[in-house]
This record gives C-alpha cells, sequence and structure tokens, in this order.
C-alpha cells in the first residue's frame, strides 16, 4: 500500500515528502512506477521507500500504529506550556532602523515599564507550567531602562524557587556601560544584537539618531563582551542594499568572532512596508541572494571552518532528522500564546512579539489580556489562543496541507492579518510563504549532492574521522546533535510473535496451535532467518532472551510484549555496542553506546536518539569529551592530553576558543580568556609553587597590564606592563605590605627602582 505524500520538482526529479518529514527523489519513471504500484519489491528503492513509510506491505491499521508515534513526539511541544516570556521594558529606541516595526524614536512619546507592572508580569509568567523558561528584554532599545532589567532579575531569582530562568537581551548595545556589564555576567544574560554587514550596509541600514558610525561602535561593544565572556549572538536583517554583498556580510560575522549567521528576510509590516519601494525586493531576488549565502557557507565548511545559517539550521534538523528544532516561526500550530507571550510596558499582554509589533502600528487584535486582570490559566483557555491555535495548524489549511512541504514549515497569523486581514491566508503568492518555499527549494536542490549531505548532516562519525581527526566533524551545519549517528534497530527488524517456528533442540516444530499462560522458554529459527533463544509466553517473546537478527546484529536482554523492554545489550555486526535501557523497541533511558572506532556515548536516549550525556573519542593519546543537551552539542569540551594536561571550557567551530581551564601534567593551571587555542585575553596562570600572574594574555605570553604574585599568600608581587612573559616598563614592586618601589624593567631586566608612596 501507498501511505500519505506530497509532492514536487525539483530540477529534474520529483521529491516526494510524507508526513514524518522523510523524503525521497524520484525520476519521472519511477514516480510512475511508485504511484501505480508497480515497483519491482525487491528493488532497493522500493526497500528505502517502504522503510520511509512511503510503502507497506500490511494493513492501514499498521501504518497508523506506526506512525502514530513520530507525529505525537513531533507536536509534544504542545503540553510543554509557554517557555518563551518576552518583557517590553521600554518603547523608546535611539535607532532609526529602516525596516522596523517595533519602536518610538520620539523621546515625547517614550514609555518605560514600571516596577508595578514589571512584578506583575514576572508573577504572571511565573505560573506558566513549563519549569524551563526564558525570559527575553526587548523594546525599543531595552536598555534604556536598565533599572527594570535589574529589578525584574533580582525579584524573578528572589521569589523563583522551582523553574530554571534563562535571561536573554535583544539590544543594539549603543547604550552599554561597564555597569551592565557587569550585571549581565553575575546572572549569565546572554545578549543578541543586530549586525546587518559590513560598516557601509549595516550604517546605511541602522542609523543611530546620535551617533555617526554605528557600526565602529557596535564593533567596540561587541569586543566588550568577547573580553567579559559574555555570551552573544547577532541576527542580520536583508534589505534590497544587502543583495550585493553575500560573501561580505558572511565574512563580517566571522572576524566578530561568530560561527553563524540567520539570514532574515524583510517582513512587510509597518513602516517596512510603507518603505518597501526603497528597501523591499521581489521573492527571485532574495532567492538568488539566499543560495549564494548558502554556497559560500557550503565552501567554508568544506575548508575545516565551523559556520552554518540559521533558516537552513532549522529545516535540515527536520529534513534530516526527523526533529525539529523548537523554532515559533516554523512550527503547526505556531508560537503564539503557547510557545512565546509578550508583556507590553503598560501591563498588556500579546500572543507573541509579532503582536505586540501591530501594536504599534495601532492595532491590538493580538492582544490577550493584561497582567492586572486574570491569570495564565484564563490566557491558555482564552478564545483568542484556540482560534491562533487552530487555524495556524498546516495540515487542516487548504494549500498547505497539499504542499511538499509541510512537515518543514509554519505560519504566522499576524503576518496573514496585517497583509490579508485573515489570520488564514487566502493566497497562494503569499510574500512570507513564497519565501520559505523558495528557502526550501534551495536547500533541496543542494541535498541531491551527496557531498552537501554530508556537510549538512555532519553525523557519519566513522566516515569523517578517517579525513579529519578533529571532532567539530561531529555535527557541522544543522546542529542536530546526535541524531541518526548510530545504526540503531529500524522498526522491522523488531522480534516478532513466536508463531511459525523451526525448532533447534527438537521440542516444537511447525505452528505452535496453543500455548497457556505460564512461561516457556526455548530456541527458535524465524522463517526470515532471524534466531531466538529464551523466554516466551502466549506466543509472545517474554522476559529475558537473546535474539539474533539475521543482517543486523544480536539483542541480549529483556522483552515486553514482543519488544525490546527493561535493560539489555545490543552489539551490531560492525561491533558496535549498546548496553542500557530499552522501551517499546526503542533504546529509552540511560544507557553507553560505543562506535566501533571507539567513539563513546555516555547519558540519556530518547527514541533511538542520543539525548543529553557526554560523547568521548580518544585519538593519538588525546581524549575528547563533547558535552550534548537536549540533542545537541554545547560548546562545552573537556580534553585530556596524555603528555601535557587537560583542558576545560569552550570551543568555536574546531578551536578552542572563549572561556576555559588548561590543567598541566607538572601541576601549572591557566584559567581565562582562549582565543583558537591561546591563552588571549584576560586570565590566571598559577605555577605550582604558588606564584601566579593575573592580568592580561595575548598569543598565548603575558602581554599587557598585570600582577605576578611571588608567593602563594600574595604578600609580595610586581604590578605593571609585561611584554612577551617578562615584566617590561613601569612596574609597582610590592615587598611586603608596608614596603614599596616603583621599576622599570627593559626585557625582563630591572634597570631603575626608586622609592614609592601611595597616592
Amino acid at each position: 500500500m501507498i501511505g500519505p505524500f506530497n509532492f514536487k520538482k525539483i530540477n529534474n526529479k520529483l521529491l516526494i515528502t510524507n508526513d514524518l518529514g522523510n523524503y525521497e527523489y524520484l525520476t519521472k519513471d519511477e514516480f510512475y512506477q511508485f504511484v501505480n504500484k508497480k515497483l519491482d519489491s525487491s528493488s532497493d528503492l522500493y526497500c528505502r521507500l517502504k522503510e520511509k513509510m512511503f510503502l507497506f506491505d500490511d494493513s492501514i491499521e499498521y501504518y497508523v500504529k506506526a506512525v502514530s508515534p513520530h507525529l505525537r513526539s513531533s507536536k509534544s511541544y504542545l503540553y510543554a506550556a509557554t517557555s518563551l516570556h518576552i518583557f517590553v521594558v521600554s518603547n523608546y529606541c535611539n535607532s532609526n532602523c529602516i525596516y522596523c516595526q517595533a519602536q518610538s524614536n520620539q523621546l515625547n512619546s517614550c514609555k518605560m515599564m514600571t516596577k508595578e507592572i514589571a512584578k506583575k508580569s514576572v508573577d504572571f509568567a511565573l505560573h506558566s507550567p513549563q519549569k524551563e523558561l526564558n525570559f527575553e528584554f526587548q523594546g525599543g532599545e531595552p536598555l534604556s531602562n536598565f533599572e527594570i532589567i535589574k529589578y525584574i532579575v533580582e525579584y524573578t531569582n528572589s521569589v523563583n524557587k522551582e523553574k530554571t530562568i534563562q535571561y536573554s537581551l535583544v539590544s543594539n548595545l549603543s547604550l552599554l556601560t561597564d555597569e551592565m556589564i557587569e550585571f549581565f555576567k553575575k546572572y549569565n544574560v546572554s545578549i543578541s544584537t543586530s549586525l546587518d554587514g559590513h560598516e557601509l550596509l549595516h550604517n546605511y541600514n541602522r542609523p543611530l539618531s546620535n551617533y555617526p558610525n554605528t557600526y565602529k561602535l557596535l564593533g567596540k561593544t561587541i569586543a566588550k563582551l568577547k573580553e567579559n565572556n559574555i555570551p552573544y549572538g547577532a541576527i542580520q536583517t536583508t534589505t534590497k542594499k544587502s543583495l550585493k554583498y553575500p560573501q561580505e556580510i558572511i565574512n563580517e560575522y566571522r572576524e566578530k568572532g561568530l560561527n553563524n549567521i540567520f539570514i532574515r528576510p524583510l517582513t512587510p509590516l509597518g513602516y517596512a512596508l510603507d518603505k518597501w519601494d526603497k528597501i523591499g525586493y521581489t521573492v527571485d531576488e532574495f532567492k538568488t541572494f539566499y543560495k549564494q549565502c548558502l554556497n559560500y557557507i557550503l565552501e567554508i565548511n568544506k575548508k575545516g571552518i565551523f559556520f552554518k545559517e540559521g533558516h537552513a539550521s532549522i529545516f535540515l534538523s527536520k529534513i534530516l532528522g526527523g526533529v525539529g528544532i523548537n523554532y515559533m516561526e516554523l512550527r503547526s500550530p505556531c508560537g503564539a500564546s503557547i510557545g512565546q507571550l509578550a508583556y507590553y510596558y503598560d501591563g498588556n499582554i500579546y500572543t507573541c512579539d509579532e503582536g505586540r509589533m501591530l501594536k504599534e502600528m495601532g492595532d491590538e487584535s493580538f492582544k490577550i489580556g493584561n497582567v492586572f486582570k486574570g491569570t495564565y490559566d484564563t490566557m491558555a483557555e482564552s478564545k483568542l489562543t484556540k482560534t491562533i491555535c487552530k487555524y495556524s495548524i498546516l495540515e487542516g489549511l487548504p494549500q498547505c496541507s497539499e504542499c511538499a512541504y509541510l512537515p518543514y514549515c509554519g505560519t504566522c497569523p499576524v503576518v496573514n492579518y496585517a497583509l490579508e486581514k485573515d489570520i488564514v491566508s487566502h493566497s497562494m503568492h503569499n510574500y512570507r510563504c513564497q519565501i520559505y518555499k523558495g528557502m526550501l527549494d534551495i536547500i533541496f536542490e543542494l541535498l541531491q549532492n551527496e557531498e552537501n549531505i554530508d556537510i549538512f548532516r555532519g553525523v557519519d562519525l566513522m566516515k569523517r574521522f578517517k579525513k579529519k581527526r578533529w571532532l567539530i566533524a561531529f555535527i557541522v551545519f544543522c546542529v542536530m546533535g546526535c541524531v541518526a549517528i548510530m545504526p540503531t534497530p529500524s522498526d522491522t527488524s523488531k522480534p516478532a510473535k513466536v508463531e511459525k517456528v523451526q525448532s533447534l533442540n527438537g521440542k516444537y516444530g511447525g505452528k505452535i496451535a496453543s500455548l497457556e499462560e505460564d512461561v516457556h522458554s526455548d530456541k527458535f529459527t524465524f522463517d526470515s532467518g532471524d534466531s531466538y533463544d529464551g523466554k516466551w509466553s502466549k506466543k509472545v517473546i517474554q522476559g529475558k532472551g537473546k535474539y539474533t537478527y539475521k543482517d543486523l546484529g544480536v539483542y541480549e536482554g529483556n522483552f515486553k510484549k514482543g519488544k525490546r523492554s527493561g535493560k539489555g545489550t545490543f552489539i551490531w555486526n560492525d561491533q558496535s555496542i549498546y548496553v542500557g535501557q530499552w522501551k517499546n523497541d526503542k533504546i529509552n533511558g540511560k544507557g553507553e553506546y560505543i562506535f566501533a572506532d571507539g567513539g563513546q556515548l555516555k547519558g540519556t536516549f530518547k527514541n533511538n536518539v542520543f539525548n543529553k550525556g557526554k560523547y568521548t573519542l580518544t585519538q593519538n593519546d588525546v581524549t575528547y569529551k563533547y558535552n550534548i543537551k537536549k540533542g545537541l552539542l554545547t560548546n562545552q569540551i573537556e580534553i585530556a592530553y596524555a603528555n601535557h594536561g587537560n583542558y576545560k571550557g569552550t570551543y568555536e567551530g574546531n578551536k578552542l576558543t572563549g572561556t576555559g581551564t588548561f590543567t598541566y601534567n607538572n601541576s601549572d593551571n591557566y584559567f581565562g580568556s582562549i582565543t583558537e587555542g591561546k591563552k588571549q585575553g584576560t586570565g590566571t596562570y598559577t605555577w605550582a609553587s604558588g606564584a601566579k600572574y593575573i592580568g592580561n594574555w595575548e598569543n598565548d605570553m603575558m602581554n599587557g597590564t598585570g600582577t605576578y604574585y611571588y608567593t602563594m599568600d600574595k604578600s609580595s608581587s610586581l604590578e605593571g606592563n609585561f611584554s612577551n612573559n617578562v615584566p617590561n616598563g613601569e612596574c609597582i614592586y610590592k615587598k611586603s605590605s608596608t614596603e614599596k618601589y616603583k621599576t622599570y624593567w627593559e626585557n625582563g631586566n630591572c634597570v631603575k627602582v626608586e622609592g614609592y608612596k601611595d597616592e
């Protein structure tokens, strides 16, 4: 039988997709054979289509039972409640962005959130049943009301007892001060800013009302964030002027120390729509630009340099891994209310960030309540929440339900309403829809090249490690974590019922007519060539046993109703091994997966996918340990060098960059900023003797201002300028708490000593 599918033409082939997100390319002849049920059942194509659930040999009930778990899992976010809470602390902004839809740049129209409203907003947000929340500060320019940001964070931390809160800030950073930096460091606030490209382009798109060169100012603030190890990212907005500079824009991001870019098309709303003739472009023009960007990013990754694009990452996680990154605008139903809420400075609550932006244009259609009226529960049960949820389910929308890109896409009721005065789009030429279709066209064109798939996926470890022995090949482009890296047992390999068996020990033969409640233990060979040795009951494998798959490997462990459940070990034919928990025939729970090359995943698994823990690989006397959370690689790594020592800290791309600790075999250690494996920025080096240097580093050496402590108790020290690991220039030598000298050094040699008195 043929399962439900959609299709479209990509170049000279037909792309078919199904609700599971699986895809296949067919020639015209193959497509004809497929739809007319004329494919050879022994062919590779037939087997691939069957594996991907385009075809199935059993009843429709079997199909429904097989696909239901995946579909339920893909919509599981609906049960998680609202996680993103956006606090619009001010509507004032000092930028004059040519495409803005969310600000007032007039001082006399400046409105600020008060402490009373902030408190009520936090109380409202904390009532979300979700255990992990993100509190995001927006504006206008949120730093214009920094005191309220401080209040929200400090108040939240004082009353929150059970939830994990992550704080983030969306800002142009023009108002950033040292006080703010220290606060963000203390409370681990991550920063998102805007970087549209090189100096000419950024200044054109995002001018400040009181500063002539926003690009240079942004560069200075980013340098401060980097110096203080505050995590930061950036997003890019594409205008007509941007279309000429795909490579230049990407290079700008790399130069700013970023390994990813989110290429964002214009949204035809508000001010952007008013200026569309000046800043807008056609769908085809954007597609050309986006394709140039992706091709350039692919070339960068082919050189071993990690870099990714945000939209492509989201799409590819669904296309190649079957698991979607929970991006609000690209899910069905959308994230309005059920995924995010926006608390406006006046206490009004909107379904989403786009909904409150529409309010800036005078339309409150997406206002859902007020922090002084109602509760989180009444908001969740409101008519508006239910309506938006209902009419953003793509599977129920006429045009969307027949689209080949249905499994990967999403809709935005706010944009639909703004453009067509209806939350459901009635136009086949909806601009947003055509833009996303264009992106997917380009991605699926690139997926026709096997080399590109390797780069996109970044999960064929054994193949890639033979070429490049650095572990960043673990994932290159789509940030899928460990999705599909293991040769997991497929649904078709699950143990069959003990029906028709051929006895190996002579006790039974042919079809077993009847079995009672009692448990039997025996050894059988199945018609498929598989064999089983162990316990069974009522014609079903039940209890402990050993199941040998003819073409896959051996499972030994517990079974429940014919399925691998409980503790068990699977040894694949390539000698990779999994030891741990199983549920419903899939790897679920704590366990350890060992690759044939010695690589090791240890932690928790969910539905055959590694979810949380560490990936470990030892090569050439070096042991690498990568941290993984929610199926994704984090930027944390541990490295043990057999002959040198250990490293624990962050990395970017394939380089040790960020903040980390080096512990050397001689018991020396360094903690601080690192760039491409070298000590760079501020850091502390402690010798085994107890001596210590705290200060600036450059190119792996003490360079700049710092303090060298001669003893562990810091009773004597040398504070001043250092160059290439030695004092150079003026320094204060502290012999004791009461005895100080002003000293002058040349390349590590003291040339002059003067008495010193504190001013």
